[in-house]
């Protein structure tokens, strides 16, 4: 990497080859004038880095532990010709990826909890959503080492957690009559229940609920949403059926 060299003034990298050694150098067995781009060609050639790519891949898209079977078929495919976009390609359209088991898997971070939210009721952006974030512990921009968050389920401790169950209180507020009686947030089906509870489900990116959850939300849809007796302040009977 001799010669080298990074301008902050302009931000520029720059080479300057009369500073490079071309000397014979030895990198993981092989040696030679080696230069930046024969490191890479090399690393490349070791065992590893598919398996390293694929579990990065996996753990981002897919699921935390990703068995090594799965990493193993996932890195088969990138060791082909190192092309990213075949590899992910090859993973949406997988059967794994679509397994019961894979299904909400992944923790969201604060971030992506917050801008999902967000989105999904179209909420004018404020400050509060930074600070929430940052309960939940995540600050944008400020990770807590090099190797950033740690992710998975070290975004579910216990004050952490809680930071997430009031921001969903929150959001909840700020849902308004007009918001809640827009086309898009009222199921085909307005007389049964659980379509409520799909429907809003599916906005908020919940595609299955587990039993107890659903059991709940269902009931909740019953008494506010079919069947309200008057529409109050609170969440109760805010859509008309």
């Amino acid at each position: 990497m001799t010669g080298w060299s990074y301008d902050k003034k302009t931000d520029e990298v720059k080479f300057n080859p009369k500073q490079h050694d071309n000397g014979i150098k030895s990198f993981l067995g092989e040696s030679g004038p080696l230069d930046e781009k024969n490191v890479i060609a090399i690393l490349f050639k070791q065992e590893a880095p598919p398996r390293f790519i694929a579990k990065k891949l996996l753990v981002y898209f897919a699921a935390d532990n990703p068995t090594d079977d799965w990493v193993d078929k996932l890195a088969a495919v990138f060791a082909k010709n190192f092309n990213i976009r075949e590899t992910l390609s090859f993973l949406f359209l997988s059967d794994d990826f679509y397994a019961e088991a894979s299904q909400g898997a992944l923790i969201k971070t604060p971030a992506e909890y917050v801008a999902g939210l967000v989105k999904a009721f179209d909420l004018p952006l404020a400050k509060g959503f930074v600070q929430a974030m940052r309960k939940m512990g995540q600050e944008l921009y400020l990770p807590p080492d090099v190797a950033g968050w740690r992710g998975g389920t070290a975004w579910l401790s216990s004050s952490s957690l809680l930071a997430r169950y009031q921001f969903a209180e929150s959001v909840a507020k700020r849902l308004s009559n007009d918001i809640l009686n827009k086309p898009e947030f009222r199921p085909e089906s307005q007389a049964e229940a659980d379509g409520w509870v799909q429907r809003f489900g599916n906005i908020v990116g919940i595609r299955n609920f587990g039993d107890q959850s659903k059991r709940v939300l269902s009931q909740y849809a019953e008494d506010t949403f079919l069947h309200a007796g008057q529409k109050t302040g609170g969440m109760r009977g805010r859509c008309s059926s």
